[in-house]
């Protein structure tokens, strides 16, 4: 086994990135608060990446919920949405009146 002073220095390249301009600000802000520059900050995630052949990106939404907290988020708006949709409904009928006809017309019926 190669003793660290026999290694040699790994070669450098430039290598150009196309980003959104978002994300490359985002990740600029990042780097500001945690006091490193991008290039050390990116180099030191790929060297990471390489060297346990794995990449763990975390699924999180804009929001920072992650897919089953959005889904379960989501169903309980729509089921809020649902009852504020009956409720304003059976409302307005009862305000116009339609719930009285409705009854006498099926008493109608009924007596037939």
């Amino acid at each position: 086994m190669a003793k660290a002073k026999d290694k040699k220095p790994a070669e450098k390249v430039t290598w150009t990135l196309t980003i959104d301009k978002d994300v490359k600000e985002g990740f600029a802000q990042l780097c500001e608060d945690i006091g490193l520059p991008m290039d050390t900050l990116a180099a030191s995630m790929f060297q990471q990446a390489v060297r346990r052949q794995e990449v763990k990106l975390t699924p999180l939404d804009v929001n920072g919920f992650t897919p089953k907290e959005a889904a379960a988020l989501l169903r309980s708006w729509r089921e809020l949405q649902a009852k504020r949709d009956a409720e304003a409904w059976a409302k307005m009928i009862a305000e116009s009146g339609q719930d009285k006809i409705d009854a006498e017309y099926a008493a109608l019926e009924a007596g037939d």
